[in-house]
C-alpha cells in the first residue's frame, strides 16, 4: 500500500478480529482465577475435576495488508532460535524481513534481492527457518515489523507482489 492514509484504513479490519480474541481470553482468565479444583457429582459417586488450563493464544489479524499469497497474511511468525544461536527478533530488529529457502533465493536472482535490500528488508536463510518454510510448503514469507506475516511466496510473481507491498 502506498499511501499512509491507504495502510491506516486497513487498521479496523485487520485488528478487530484479533482484539476480539483477547477479549474472549481475558474473560476466560476472569473465570480461571476464580476457579479451584472441585468434588463434581457423577454417575456412581464424586470425581475430581480440574479446572481447564490456559494454552498460548495466537490470534490471527483480521483482512488487512496482505499481498503475495495472502492466504498466510496476518499469522504470527515463528520464533526460532537461528543457527548462528540468536532469535529471529534480535537478527532482524524492528523491520521487515524476508524468510527464503536456499533454493528460491536463488531463483529470485539479483534484482529481486536487491530491492529488498535498498527496502531495508533483513533476509533470512537458514536451516531453521526452512523447517518452517517447508511446513506451509513456500519457497518464502515477509514478515512485517509486527512479527506477523505480510504474506508468502511459492514464486518469483508472489515474491514481486511482496516487495511493492513493503
Amino acid at each position: 500500500m502506498s499511501s499512509a492514509v491507504g495502510l491506516l484504513e486497513t487498521y479496523q479490519s485487520e485488528r478487530s478480529p484479533h482484539v476480539r480474541e483477547y477479549i474472549e481470553l481475558a474473560v476466560k482468565i476472569g473465570g480461571l482465577i476464580n476457579t479451584r479444583a472441585a468434588d463434581v457429582a457423577v454417575p456412581g459417586g464424586l470425581e475430581r475435576r480440574e479446572p481447564a488450563r490456559m494454552q498460548s493464544l495466537k490470534p490471527e489479524l483480521g483482512p488487512g495488508l496482505a499481498a503475495g499469497l495472502a492466504d498466510f497474511a496476518g499469522r504470527m511468525a515463528p520464533q526460532p532460535l537461528l543457527s548462528d544461536r540468536t532469535r529471529l527478533d534480535d537478527h532482524v530488529g524492528y523491520r521487515f524481513a524476508a524468510l527464503l529457502q536456499p533454493e528460491f533465493c536463488d531463483s529470485l536472482g539479483t534484482s529481486r534481492i536487491d530491492r529488498l535490500r535498498q527496502k531495508d528488508v533483513a533476509i533470512v536463510v537458514d536451516p531453521l527457518v526452512r523447517v518452517w518454510l517447508d511446513d506451509i510448503e513456500v519457497g518464502g514469507a515477509v514478515l512485517r515489523p509486527d512479527r506477523y506475516l505480510l504474506g508468502a511466496a511459492r514464486t518469483a510473481h508472489d515474491m514481486d507482489s511482496l516487495i511493492a507491498a513493503i
